[in-house]
């Protein structure tokens, strides 16, 4: 009798050893893939941050330009004399509405926040500051949709009652030389600088994150060497 007890108990301590080892080792697969699978989203979250930063970098370049022509259109509507400008006015006319706006690539980190897939990336740091790389592009971009509103709602409408396109003849002269249309360049102008400091200010939170997993990846490196 006493001997079947300790067969039973020797029974009993391998199976629990088993099932321990099993759910190690399973444990270990799905951490394995885990990991796999973070490495995977960090690298492609790093990907569209490079290509944000490529776009950022051309709408900051187009920005500076816009502001330039826009200075000088400003100085012509300003004049006491604009109308002897009317050449350079009416090719300036365009400016207004002419714009290169930034859109990030979002589709991984989006897919990351509704798929419940954001709780992977085990860097607190990194899940905070792309949040706020998320809520900054979402501010620019309501910002730009707000100026196209604006465009849409009131410029364009203006312009195409006071200019004829077809045979791009002006029909409203006062338009251009009046109130609205210098409050308009005013206010493109103004729009166009914030614009482009939250483009910088986009630019160096970017720039955050993509140090911030070069840095992981640097330490993940060595930990692995060693």
């Amino acid at each position: 009798m006493k001997n079947n007890w300790k067969e039973y108990l020797i029974e009993l301590v391998i199976v629990i050893i088993g099932i321990t080892v099993a759910f190690w080792l399973n444990n270990m697969a799905e951490e394995s893939k885990e990991k796999k699978l973070e490495d995977k989203f960090i690298a492609d979250v790093r990907a569209d941050l490079l290509r944000d930063s490529s776009n950022l970098a051309q709408s900051i370049k187009y920005n500076y330009a816009k502001v330039d022509k826009l200075e000088k259109i400003i100085m012509l509507v300003s004049s006491d004399q604009n109308r002897q400008y009317q050449d350079s006015l009416m090719n300036s006319i365009g400016v207004i509405g002419n714009y290169v706006f930034f859109y990030p690539e979002s589709f991984t980190l989006n897919s990351l926040l509704q798929s419940g897939d954001f709780k992977l990336l085990t860097s607190d740091g990194l899940k905070k500051e792309l949040l706020r790389y998320r809520w900054m592009c979402d501010m620019v971009q309501r910002d730009q949709a707000n100026f196209l509103n604006a465009l849409d709602d009131n410029y364009y409408p203006k312009l195409l009652s006071a200019r004829d396109m077809i045979s791009d003849q002006i029909v409203d002269e006062d338009f251009f030389y009046g109130i609205e249309f210098k409050n308009w360049t005013a206010y493109t102008y103004n729009d166009t600088r914030n614009m482009t400091f939250s483009y910088q200010n986009i630019l160096k939170q970017l720039n955050v994150i993509v140090s911030i997993i070069d840095e992981n990846n640097a330490d993940k490196s060595i930990a692995n060497n060693n």
